[in-house]
């Protein structure tokens, strides 16, 4: 009778520390998620932080109907040049545009023949990344196309 009783509060014990044990197994589960949610979330932060200070100082070369493109946005464009089609249709036929640096605000004429129905246009910020604009003649629905070049990530913006 007392090994049968030293058994059933053994079992008893064993069991109480059983599920203590997966009850802090369940917490220590919440706790990871918690901390890897909170590396997410400082992670988007510092991606949109990093973004608005790119925003804040990254050219932005917009072509105007009236053949010309400018600098819209608020930092320097290096080596712009365009040429016929879009960004994959560059054959050696890149003509560039003077003065090859744009400040903002500033513009540069673009020699658009007619049959043109599309140029790309492609420079460099300060940061060094790569940007083209691409516009289409006639094309209401997508008239310009601006993506950025960020390692070997391509990104398109607004």
């Amino acid at each position: 009778m007392v090994t049968i009783f030293v058994l059933g509060f053994t079992w008893w014990a064993i069991n109480i520390q059983a599920n203590a044990a997966r009850a802090l197994t369940r917490v220590a589960t919440q706790q990871t998620q918690a901390a890897r949610d909170a590396a997410e979330s400082t992670k988007r932060q510092t991606d949109l932080i990093a973004s608005q200070l790119e925003l804040s100082t990254a050219p932005l070369l917009v072509s105007e109907p009236s053949s010309k493109v400018v600098n819209r946005g608020l930092g320097m464009a290096f080596h712009v040049h365009y040429w016929k089609g879009t960004r994959e249709n560059v054959e050696g036929s890149a003509t560039f545009v003077t003065p090859t640096t744009l400040a903002p605000g500033s513009e540069a004429e673009l020699r658009l023949p007619n049959d043109w129905g599309c140029w790309t246009i492609c420079y460099r910020g300060s940061d060094g990344q790569t940007r083209w604009t691409t516009a289409y003649r006639d094309h209401y629905k997508k008239p310009q196309e601006h993506v950025i070049r960020k390692g070997t990530e391509e990104v398109h913006i607004g």
